[in-house]
């Protein structure tokens, strides 16, 4: 590779760099803003159903059973760079009484159920922001590790400039 083709794709490295700092940082606003609108949510949903209806008391401890997320982020195996390197599984709630199907979504509980069954829309709004803040999580994660790939390939590109330069 000449000199000059190692500057162009620097630049380029550096441009896409510089994009997916962007997109993180906006990625990070839009996560805070759903943990905000979810913090919210909880405090309208305790306001409504009083303090000791919502609280940590009708949180899961130590000794209740175990079950498994409804939101898992995964880590692919990716090949190309370009690709999302996290996946996020979303699990319904929705099982079979009649013993039939997959016995692996039997565990999976759905914590609004914690606080009894005729919860206020708030609670409800509260789980579905706090859903989108795991999707905010997921892209920044990716963006993430596509930031680190990129900074990898410039530092190389560097190294390569640098043994150009002392040949030369």
């Amino acid at each position: 590779m000449s000199l000059e083709e190692i500057n162009n794709t620097i630049d380029n490295l550096a441009l896409d760099y510089l994009t997916l700092l962007e997109q993180n940082i906006q990625e990070n606003v839009s996560l805070e803003q759903s943990i905000k609108d979810g913090n919210y949510h909880l405090v309208k949903a305790r306001y409504i159903m009083g303090h000791r209806n919502v609280s940590s008391l009708q949180l899961p401890n130590e000794d209740s059973p175990d079950f498994k997320a409804m939101v898992k982020i995964t880590e692919n195996e990716v090949e190309n760079s370009l690709d999302d390197k996290f996946d996020l599984e979303i699990k319904n709630n929705t099982t079979n009484n009649g013993g039939e199907g997959d016995n692996e979504d039997v565990d999976i509980v759905n914590p609004v159920k914690w606080f009894g069954v005729l919860v206020p829309q708030d609670l409800k709004h509260a789980q579905s922001k706090f859903q989108h803040a795991s999707h905010h999580v997921k892209n920044c994660a990716n963006i993430q590790s596509k930031i680190d790939d990129i900074s990898d390939k410039l530092l190389f590109l560097l190294n390569v400039k640098d043994s150009v330069n002392t040949e030369a």
